[in-house]
């Protein structure tokens, strides 16, 4: 029997066939009729029902016996377990108010993440921790939101299939996004152009027509220098500009300061390969931008982030076919999306208003906020403060002690809780800090729609098996709390009305007059798609232009104008620091891993069983390493383990350690994350993005060292 699920073990969400027999999957493959992926499989979906059929799965509500520290798991009954929440719930509710109560989610529109989301919000409480959009996309979002009014080139469509140049910035492809790799493989195939802006020589990047291996933490500069060629030969695209444009004439003058030879001095980046990338992009129509973490992740990532968007508005590639596309929805139907970011589902203002960071990051945390959660970093703060607020933690799908910058301190902020409540499929550092395991199915075992946004259709996942044991779908689990706490009159807000998942299912397709059994039988719904959709109702800004110059940023006081700022403690030439720790520290991702997810495959850990760093064969030379031994990765903050490859495929400065490591076969309740995680070697505070508020992870300065016999 062939089962059709939407493929969850990363943000591509393919389509996927699975093979059951006798209630058992019996393997996975590519779904011909996918939109994107057309019948693509990564490593990771096709592995995926080993993470499944773990041994190491936790399938049973779980108690933690004795106290946090000492205690001692012990199983218990879904009502038990149910009821312990909801009285822990109540207790911190009534003693301090439901601010006191914070959600650890993943990306809170994830279909793992956005019930548990939902509830936190309907406790009272603003405050949502998410890992991924903060420290991934977020200075992207904020980028495109005071730019265009809306997502362009973060968790927006890209029209590969149609575009005749694909520009990829901070982005690995091949490894992060196969379906889109494989599209621009088809692409280059039938003649379009490839520019890739990466410091690291990837197959991708030895595909590219144009390779641009800037330094990392100068990509601002690189756009600005781009857009220096582009405006001073007149390469933009002038009826666009002169109709759609708000501010050219200020970026005219603006990027006067950034001609191509002092951006070589900048980035590394060879001028006359800068200006063959920009002649190249701005006159080859219609061009794509796929612009990823590469990007992001460091305390200047959101002007880095504006440049990006102002070269796709120059070059007169937003919403058109080929190009970078404006969001597409169809009436009727109610997103993931929408219940994360829409009004209807959000706190009153003067609620989100009391968010932690609301305040010192407006365009991102809070009412006018466009991440709809809080700052990490803040909320870490408060919890380690002598007069906490925060007294009590909802953590879903999310190992945030490990993923985070200075795990040590995260862990000791959680331990100062009164209550953890952990909704997982495994036991890891983090849910080891938990007083109560709820169990939860994985994508294969629940039934959801998918998310459209990348793929322009609306598609239904199919329950491929039952779920194993007493693990329960996330959406239940958060369901059954509401009740509970709706019993007790603690749900002043209530976001989640539904008794089940199949009513909330039901509820999103409503719209369109039907319910989920009847998507099921179509499998899928496409969104149509409108071209230049602005033509008709503006840009959503304060303008209705596309802000090249943003009168949003500028009444928040910020610079309207993007602009390149060092990264602190940059590696200049001849300063102490760079003497000390000579060497630069990028994480990209990893094709085998989604962040630390996918640790329980064997075989996904037998290709990968240890975490490695890439160094150049000069500087592993210099410092007596060589292939496959241990080295320590030091910063000023920290030290890691991991083990060295050596290539020539980085900079002899640069070396390119993967994250979010850590052994689930090694013992509980540290599983080793402190071994070879590189959130180690990383502070967890201040110096942050400015405007968005993201923390400083890629980028730092650090040493490598041949681990001595111990």
């Amino acid at each position: 029997m062939i089962r059709h699920s939407i493929c969850s073990d990363c943000y591509m969400y393919c389509h996927l066939e699975v093979d059951v027999a006798e209630g058992r999957i019996r393997g996975l493959r590519g779904d011909p009729e996918d939109p994107v992926y057309r019948g693509g499989i990564c490593i990771k979906g096709a592995n995926a029902h080993e993470v499944t059929y773990s041994p190491q799965r936790v399938t049973s509500p779980l108690w933690k016996e004795g106290g946090r520290e000492a205690g001692k798991w012990v199983r218990i009954t879904w009502p038990e377990a149910l009821t312990r929440v909801a009285d822990g719930l109540e207790q911190i509710i009534r003693a301090h108010g439901p601010k006191a109560i914070v959600a650890f989610a993943g990306y809170p529109g994830t279909s793992r993440c956005i019930m548990s989301t939902l509830f936190t919000r309907s406790l009272g409480s603003p405050d949502i921790v998410s890992t991924t959009p903060l420290w991934c996309e977020g200075p992207g979002m904020v980028a495109d939101h005071v730019t265009v009014g809306g997502p362009i080139t973060h968790f927006a469509y890209h029209d590969l299939d149609h575009s005749r140049c694909y520009l990829l910035w901070g982005t690995n492809p091949q490894a992060s996004h196969p379906p889109y790799w494989k599209k621009i493989v088809e692409g280059c195939n039938r003649g379009a152009k490839l520019i890739v802006v990466d410091p690291r020589k990837t197959t991708v990047a030895g595909r590219a027509d144009v390779w641009l291996p800037v330094r990392p933490g100068t990509d601002g500069a690189l756009a600005l220098g781009m857009m220096h060629v582009i405006i001073n030969e007149e390469l933009y695209d002038t009826p666009f500009v002169k109709a759609w444009c708000y501010g050219f004439e200020q970026l005219r003058e603006h990027v006067q300061k950034y001609p191509p030879g002092e951006v070589e001095r900048i980035t590394g980046v060879p001028a006359e390969s800068l200006v063959q990338a920009a002649r190249l992009y701005a006159t080859t129509k219609p061009a794509c931008m796929f612009a990823r973490n590469g990007l992001t992740r460091k305390p200047n990532s959101t002007q880095a982030c504006r440049g990006i968007t102002l070269l796709v508005a120059l070059s007169g590639n937003i919403d058109v076919q080929g190009g970078n596309l404006l969001p597409k929805r169809l009436d009727g139907f109610v997103s993931r999306g929408e219940m994360v970011f829409g009004k209807a589902w959000r706190l009153p203002a003067a609620i989100e208003a009391e968010a932690r960071g609301a305040r010192e990051f407006p365009l991102w945390t809070g009412p006018n906020g466009v991440g709809a959660t809080s700052h990490n970093s803040l909320v870490i703060d408060e919890m380690l403060s002598a007069h906490s607020g925060v007294k009590g933690a909802i953590v879903t799908g999310n190992n945030y002690a490990l993923n985070t910058p200075d795990p040590q301190r995260v862990r000791e902020a959680f331990r100062r809780l009164d209550l953890i409540v952990a909704v997982d499929c495994f036991q890891t550092p983090t849910t080891e800090l938990a007083d109560v395991f709820l169990p939860a199915v994985t994508w294969l075992e629940r039934e959801e729609i998918g998310p459209e946004w990348h793929s322009l259709h609306i598609p239904a996942s199919e329950r491929a098996i039952e779920p194993l044991g007493e693990a329960w779908d996330d959406n239940k689990i958060f369901i059954e709390l509401a009740k509970e706490m709706r019993a007790r009159k603690l749900l002043p807000h209530d976001f989640i009305p539904w008794n089940s998942v199949e009513e909330f299912l039901d509820f999103q397709v409503s719209g369109l007059n039907m319910r989920f059994d009847d998507l099921k039988k179509q499998r899928r719904l496409a969104i149509p798609i409108k071209y230049k959709a602005y033509e008709e109702h503006g840009f959503n800004t304060p303008t209705g232009k596309v802000e090249l110059y943003s009168t949003l940023l500028e009444r928040y006081g910020y610079e309207p104008l993007p602009v390149h700022h060092e990264l602190p403690r940059s590696p200049a030439p001849g300063s102490d620091v760079r003497r000390a720790y000579p060497l630069q520290l990028i994480a990209p991702r990893e094709a085998r891993f989604f962040n630390s997810r996918q640790r329980h495959s064997p075989s996904l850990r037998k290709t990968k069983p240890v975490a490695t760093v890439e160094i150049h064969q000069r500087a592993a030379a210099e410092r007596g390493i060589r292939e496959g031994d241990w080295v320590w990765i030091e910063t000023g903050f920290g030290r890691c383990k991991q083990r060295a490859k050596v290539t020539e495929n980085v900079p002899p400065d640069v070396v390119s350690a993967y994250g979010y490591w850590w052994y689930p076969e090694k013992p509980a309740p540290d599983y080793g994350c402190f071994e070879s995680n590189i959130s180690m070697v990383i502070p967890d505070g201040p110096p942050y993005d400015p405007i968005e508020g993201t923390s400083w992870l890629i980028g730092h300065l650090c040493e490598v060292r041949k681990v001595e016999e111990e």
